[in-house]
């Protein structure tokens, strides 16, 4: 204890000016934070929230310990570092755990001038070639818990219940999941010096207990934070691994989702697989092919295993055309790797695992480069396939030739429809892809018939492989790839694509959306402004749903598209931190914030001058064709002119005349003398 100590305060040293950025969190995290105020007793600080960060600025700025660089919650603390890298002259990052192979934190990491403290030697590990690391204890170690110590007489059961859970064991009964029940750091310390034996999978509950006098039986969460923990900072304390939980659940044990969750969900999913059968059932022939797969279904995974399985079922239980399954991993954890890798040999899939995320544009485009079929199919892993939804999109490229892609109706859990192809139109210089029959009920008569349409969104689309080799989707998108990749064939294939009214897809989307003007709701967006950008410096165009994501660009309803070509440019131009950080600190409010009455006045100034330079430009393009006119008309004098002076009778004039004025005696005329 005091060797790390030593280290952190040596690190810190004796700066003018030091900031300590409070992290994001629960009870546990106040524990983190509690003892990091005991570690800098006697020196002169001042605290600040995280979301803070962007409007301050000094010399250091140490950023609270934490375990949220791992996958389940690494929104924030990336964000964090790069602002206060931005507004300080030095950053420290206190003793946290990390996970190395989720990409953001990766990216993050390596990038960095900042020194970061590990807690435990696997963090370590894994961050010391990426930036400089040392180790030291978590600061919840430098916390006094003397006055909390006292004999317990239960168990207390205090395991995980949120994203960060191995989910590799059943939550016992009467489990108290503490660090999100307690409203104090008192209460939530109460609670476990009540306790003879504490069985947990969290950090600091481990950390608590054992430094309390209990005896602590620990589970691994989702990832090394806890034995790693355990191995470097308590193996003199009674702390060890619980029992095994025993074995894992059966790969296609639960569906996903849950049926139970939704209202409905079961007769929606039988009213969906009468229609695709009945109208399968209407098709003169099956699709061409026989038993050779013509056909290979790209399915995508990213972290939880668990929705790719409930994808991979509907698949099993549907599909009646012989395909191939490509499954491509975007760098999940090593749980979720063992998962698809028992599902795809369990089902003959072909699994692709990654070490990085390539995306939803690049994963999709990396799987079908590999297909060896005449045919792709791109199914999100959120999405159900019934009998017939394959057939029918393949049957009609088949009797389309001119067509190089197929969508199905996309049906949310509630019973109304996504989308079922689109529309593209240029509307007041904005781009809109329109979904048809969004809203509608699946069974609508509104929907109209199948036939060709504009765009297509990337689930439950059918493409000739042959066509995205030639229009290869863009690997830099990460939203916003099916717009784009619409967008750039129809330029050079009008009538490339059709929709499949008959061929429905459930679609279990989680609405993505804006969270308020602090960090978290602003950098939750970012993301999509870059892609945004992105499409605007290659086509000129402005997605309609920039203004949903920033609605301050269309105060009263009246979109500023100034402020919005403005605001896409410098996205694109100056990258997504400094657009966070000045978004946060007010540099956008010129942009962003509601139109003032003198705001107004001088916006529309401004286009009275604008119309006056216009009608000047115009003016003065009508005196330039006026002068060239004039110009042209006097050298077509001149060269008539000099014609005439240089003919016969024009000299037998002038001589005729010239001999008049010298009989007469009048005054010799300039050019007679010239002559």
């Amino acid at each position: 204890m005091e060797e790390s100590r030593r280290a952190l305060l040596a690190a810190i040293g004796e700066p003018a000016d030091l900031t300590l950025i409070r992290g994001p969190g629960n009870v546990g995290d106040r524990l983190i934070h509690a003892g990091a105020l005991s570690l800098l007793a006697g020196l002169r600080y001042r605290e600040i929230g995280w979301e803070e960060v962007a409007s301050a600025r000094g010399e250091l700025a140490l950023i609270s310990g934490s375990g949220a660089w791992c996958r389940p919650y690494h929104e924030i603390m990336p964000w964090v570092l790069a602002l206060a890298e931005m507004r300080f002259t030095r950053v420290i990052v206190l003793p946290s755990s990390f996970d190395a192979s989720t990409d953001l934190v990766r990216a993050a990491l390596g990038r960095t001038r900042a020194l970061v403290f590990a807690r435990e030697r696997e963090s370590l590990r894994q961050v010391r070639e990426l930036c400089a690391a040392r180790l030291a204890h978590d600061t919840a170690f430098f916390f006094d818990f003397s006055p909390y110590r006292r004999p317990g007489e239960r168990v207390l059961e205090a395991y995980r219940t949120d994203a960060e859970s191995s989910r590799s064991f059943a939550v016992p009964a009467g489990n108290q999941d503490i660090s999100h029940l307690c409203a104090s750091l008192d209460e939530w310390l109460e609670r476990i010096a009540g306790a003879a034996i504490v069985r947990t999978d969290r950090a600091h509950v481990m950390i608590a207990g054992a430094l309390l006098g209990k005896r602590v039986e620990y589970r691994a969460s989702a990832y090394h934070k806890l034995p790693a923990i355990a191995e470097f900072a308590l193996g003199d304390f009674a702390v060890a691994p619980a029992r095994d939980p025993g074995p894992p659940r059966g790969v296609f044990a639960a569906p996903c989702p849950d049926a139970g969750a939704v209202p409905g969900l079961e007769e929606l999913r039988r009213e969906l697989a009468a229609q695709a059968a009945a109208a399968l059932g209407r098709l003169p022939a099956a699709p061409r092919g026989g038993d050779e797969p013509r056909l290979t279904v790209i399915l995508l995974s990213h972290d939880r295993a668990e929705p790719t399985l409930g994808a991979i079922a509907s698949l099993r239980r549907s599909a009646r055309m012989a395909h191939r399954l490509l499954i491509v991993d975007n760098n999940s954890p090593p749980a979720a790797r063992r998962e698809l890798a028992r599902a795809s040999a369990e089902v003959g899939a072909e699994l692709m695992s990654l070490d990085r995320n390539l995306g939803c544009a690049g994963g999709r485009q990396y799987a079908a480069e590999r297909a060896a079929t005449e045919y792709v199919m791109f199914l999100d892993n959120d999405g159900e396939v019934f009998p017939g939804t394959i057939e029918l999109l393949v049957d009609d490229l088949d009797r389309h030739p001119e067509a190089i892609a197929c969508g199905g109706k996309v049906v949310l859990p509630d019973g109304n429809v996504q989308l079922c192809g689109g529309v593209c139109a240029e509307r007041d210089g904005v781009s809109v892809f329109a979904p048809l029959g969004a809203g509608l009920r699946f069974d609508s008569s509104a929907l109209g018939r199948s036939g060709p349409c504009d765009w297509l969104a990337g689930i439950g689309t059918v493409a000739r492989r042959a066509a995205l080799l030639a229009f290869p989707l863009d690997p830099e998108l990460s939203y916003y790839e099916d717009n784009e990749w619409c967008h750039r064939v129809n330029s050079s294939r009008p009538g490339a694509f059709r929709r499949m009214v008959e061929a429905p897809l459930l679609h279990h989307q989680v609405i993505k959306g804006r969270r308020g003007s602090g960090l978290v709701g602003i950098s939750e967006i970012i993301p999509f402004l870059a892609a945004m950008a992105k499409i605007y410096r290659r086509h000129g165009a402005i997605l309609e749903g920039l203004f949903l994501f920033v609605p301050e660009l269309a105060p009263g309803g009246v979109r500023d598209l100034d402020a919005a070509r403005l605001l896409l440019e410098l996205v694109d131009a100056r990258g997504a931190e400094w657009t966070l950080l000045n978004w946060l600190n007010g540099g956008l409010a010129p942009l962003l914030r509601p139109w003032t009455a003198e705001l107004a006045a001088g916006r529309r100034d401004l286009a009275a001058a604008r119309h006056e330079l216009a009608a000047a430009e115009g003016g003065l393009a009508a005196g330039r064709r006026e002068l060239r006119r004039t110009g042209e008309e006097l050298a077509r004098t001149r060269r008539e002119l000099s014609a005439i002076h240089g003919s016969r009778l024009w000299r037998a004039g002038h001589a005729y005349w010239s001999l008049r004025r010298r009989l007469s005696g009048a005054p010799e005329h300039p050019a007679d003398r010239r002559r």
